[in-house]
């Protein structure tokens, strides 16, 4: 095995490289889908979280909206188990956190926890 295919080593006081997986549901042609990105993105970079997000345009893929029962937008989807949604453009940052459970996942980035199953 090879250096590049070993996982990297975490120093004592590094936290664990947990990853939080999001999908947003936008109309592109909607001016509030560029704001919801960027309220996204402020909302997560705010609360330290490490995220990935793939932006889905409704009406260019409208089977991944059905497929996740989408019936408006914008709508975020925290994958990261348990799965919990959001409608709206997540200008309310507190409640954003709370309903996407996301406030917990910043917390425990602090202490240098892994956030538990199910948080």
């Amino acid at each position: 095995m090879s250096d590049r295919d070993q996982a990297p080593r975490l120093g004592r006081d590094e936290p664990p490289q947990v990853v939080l997986e999001l999908r947003l549901y936008v109309n592109a042609a909607s001016p509030e889908s560029l704001l919801v990105e960027r309220n996204l993105r402020a909302l997560c970079d705010e609360a330290g979280l490490r995220y990935t997000v793939e932006i889905v345009d409704v009406t260019e893929d409208p089977e991944a909206a059905e497929r996740d029962r989408i019936v408006l937008t914008p709508t975020l989807i925290r994958l990261t188990p348990p799965e919990m949604r959001v409608a709206g453009d997540l200008s309310d940052t507190e409640a954003a956190l709370d309903g996407l459970g996301l406030r917990v996942w910043g917390q425990l980035r602090e202490h240098h926890q892994a956030p538990p199953a199910g948080a």
